[in-house]
C-alpha cells in the first residue's frame, strides 16, 4: 500500500525526487525496529526507478563516513540508526557484501592508531567504545548471511581484526578508577554476545598482545596461500608501489578499447558496489536473504 502510493510522485520532477530520496535516508527519523521496512521500501522502489536505490545506498555511506569524521555525541543515535540501516539495506539486497566489509573495517580502522604515543583522541577516543557497539548492531544485523562462499572466510578474516581492535581499546582506555575495568560491563558482553552467535567456536583471546600475534599469524597464513597459488604476486605488488607513489598506474588506450566504453559513475563510487554479482562471482541474490517489496 505504502508502495503503491510512493510509485505515484513524479519522479522525474527533480526538487521532488530529491525530496523522497531524502526522506527515504533519513533513517535516523524512524523507529528503531522499524528500519527494515524503511529498506523493504527502498527495495521495492528500486524495482521500478534503479537511481533511487543508488542514491539511498550512496547517502547512507556518506553519512556513516561523517559520523566517524565529527565524532560528537549528540548524533550517536543518528549514527546506529544508519548503521543498522545500512545492514537491512543488505538483507534487502540493495547493497553487496564488499560494501559492508568496507564499512566494517573502516569503523576499526578510520582514525585509530595502535601507537599509544599517537593521539587519536578526536577521531578515537581511548575510552569511548562506541564504535564496538556499531560493529555489533552492524553484524548483528546483516552477520547471519555471511555463511557461504568466500564471505565466511572475510567474517572469519574481520572478527580476528575486530577483537585486536576491542582489546586495544580495553587496555588503553583510561577510566576515572584504575581498579576498575576500562570498559564497560554491557559492551564486553555484547562483543563477546554477537561473536558467539556468529561464530561458536571463536577463541577469544585475553590480552591485546595476544591479538596482535593472531593477526600476525593470520597475515602470514594468507601471504603463504598467496605465493602457493599466485607466485611473486605479491613481490610485483611491493615493486609497483615502490616505483609508483600511489601504487596506481594510467589506463592505456586499447585497455580501455578492450573492456568497452566506460560507464557512468554515480557519486564517484566503484560501480562494482553496485552490480548485481558481487565480487566472490557468487550470486547473493539465491541466497536466503529476505526479498524486497514484501509486506510493504
Amino acid at each position: 500500500k505504502v508502495l503503491r502510493q510512493m510509485r505515484r510522485i513524479n519522479w522525474d520532477d527533480p526538487d521532488l525526487s530529491r525530496y523522497a530520496v531524502k526522506c527515504l535516508t533519513a533513517a535516523w527519523n524512524v523507529r528503531y525496529n522499524s528500519i527494515h521496512c524503511l529498506a523493504n521500501l527502498v527495495s521495492g522502489l528500486a524495482l521500478y526507478h534503479d537511481e533511487i536505490g543508488i542514491f539511498v545506498v550512496d547517502s547512507v555511506i556518506e553519512d556513516i563516513r561523517l559520523g566517524l569524521e565529527v565524532n560528537l555525541p549528540k548524533f550517536n543515535q543518528r549514527r546506529v540508526s544508519m548503521i543498522k540501516y545500512l545492514g537491512e539495506l543488505y538483507n534487502y539486497r540493495m547493497v553487496e557484501s564488499s560494501i559492508i566489509f568496507k564499512t566494517l573495517y573502516t569503523l576499526v580502522t578510520y582514525g585509530v592508531s595502535f601507537d599509544p604515543t599517537i593521539n587519536t583522541e578526536i577521531l578515537d577516543p581511548s575510552d569511548n567504545f562506541f564504535r564496538v557497539r556499531l560493529v555489533c548492531i552492524m553484524l548483528d544485523t546483516c552477520g547471519q548471511y555471511f555463511d557461504r562462499g568466500n564471505t565466511i572466510k572475510k567474517l572469519d578474516c574481520f572478527l580476528v581484526y575486530f577483537q585486536r581492535y576491542y582489546l586495544f581499546k580495553r587496555e588503553t582506555a583510561v577510566g576515572d578508577d584504575e581498579a576498575k575495568p576500562s570498559d564497560p560491563v554491557d559492551v564486553e558482553f555484547t562483543f563477546s554476545e554477537t561473536i558467539s552467535s556468529l561464530r561458536p567456536n571463536f577463541k577469544f583471546l585475553k590480552t591485546y598482545t595476544e591479538a596482535v600475534q593472531a593477526v600476525v599469524k593470520m597475515e602470514q597464513e594468507i601471504r603463504d596461500s598467496l605465493n602457493k597459488t599466485a607466485p611473486g604476486l605479491l613481490s610485483e605488488v611491493r615493486r609497483s608501489v615502490e616505483t609508483d607513489e600511489d601504487g596506481l598506474h594510467a589506463i592505456k588506450e586499447d585497455e580501455e578499447d578492450d573492456e568497452g566504453q566506460f560507464r557512468n559513475k554515480i557519486s564517484g563510487d566503484d560501480e562494482e558496489e553496485f552490480e548485481g554479482e558481487d565480487e566472490d562471482g557468487e550470486d547473493e541474490r539465491e541466497g536466503s536473504r529476505k526479498g524486497g517489496a514484501k509486506g510493504v
